[in-house]
């Protein structure tokens, strides 16, 4: 048996013929879908901050991919957003799980490859002490047992 080259796209006929008559036999067209990576596969981010994802199609830079967030197109506010050229920008409010940046082929759908992100910093919204005055930011307690 024969191994296929490990890269996608293209089609591959498959003939088997029969070994007690050699005129008997019958194919088989199987369609190999393309390849999809995203780089870099998995990353840690600060929420706000950015990261340019690049998608590789067959192992080549391709910009023809549209780009997810979480299953969304182009992201949204709470799982945060990506541009037409992969562009992410983590949310301000981090989500309590990691979130997936996918590719998809502009051109074949069923050809997709994606990133694992993990958001650090604020999960809560800021909050607003009135004291003598107002302040409104993170606040961060310095007792370990106060969140």
């Amino acid at each position: 048996m024969r191994r296929l080259p490990q890269r996608g796209g293209g089609s591959v006929t498959i003939t088997a013929t029969s070994a007690a008559d050699s005129n008997i036999s019958a194919g088989a067209t199987v369609t190999i879908p393309d390849v999809v990576t995203v780089t870099p596969a998995s990353i840690s981010l600060v929420s706000g901050k950015s990261q340019q994802f690049v998608a590789s199609i067959n192992g080549i830079g391709s910009s023809s991919v549209l780009w997810s967030v979480g299953g969304v197109a182009g992201g949204n506010s709470t799982l945060g957003a990506i541009s037409a050229m992969g562009l992410y920008t983590a949310p301000q409010l981090a989500p309590n799980a990691p979130i997936e940046v996918t590719a998809t082929e502009a051109s074949d759908s069923l050809a997709s490859g994606g990133a694992a992100v993990t958001i650090t910093g604020l999960n809560h919204a800021p909050i607003t002490i009135t004291y003598g005055g107002t302040y409104t930011g993170n606040w961060v307690s310095d007792d370990p047992g106060t969140p």
